[in-house]
């Protein structure tokens, strides 16, 4: 039967989630294709596991608000869309996100 989210097991609830905010949806595809090596399955935002890496990115290369000053090595994913997102940034906003959801459901 359905749980108290409404989803029928984990892998409904990580794609409702997926659904209800980006972050969470690319972090979710970045750790599954890390474990997979090449996604197939839906429409996930990367699609092998060669388009995770560390490295620095040059002014205007990541996301404003993304990256760090002087661009230093950092986790970095090159999206299917042709979009560098800094992994750091995306999991703080993620973990948020998380957060919220958790304290809907008063935990």
């Amino acid at each position: 039967g359905k749980g108290k989210v409404g989803c029928n097991n984990d892998l409904d609830y990580r794609e409702k989630l997926a659904k209800q905010d980006a972050d969470f949806g690319l972090l979710r595809d970045v750790a599954k294709a890390a474990k997979h090596v090449v996604l197939e399955r839906g429409t996930p935002k990367i699609s092998k596991a060669d388009q995770i890496s560390s490295k620095g990115l040059g002014y205007g290369e990541a996301r404003y608000g993304e990256g760090r000053y002087g661009s230093p090595l950092q986790a970095v994913v090159l999206t299917d869309a042709n979009e560098h997102r800094v992994l750091e940034s995306v999991i703080v906003r993620a973990v948020a996100f998380l957060e919220k959801e958790m304290a809907a459901y008063g935990l």
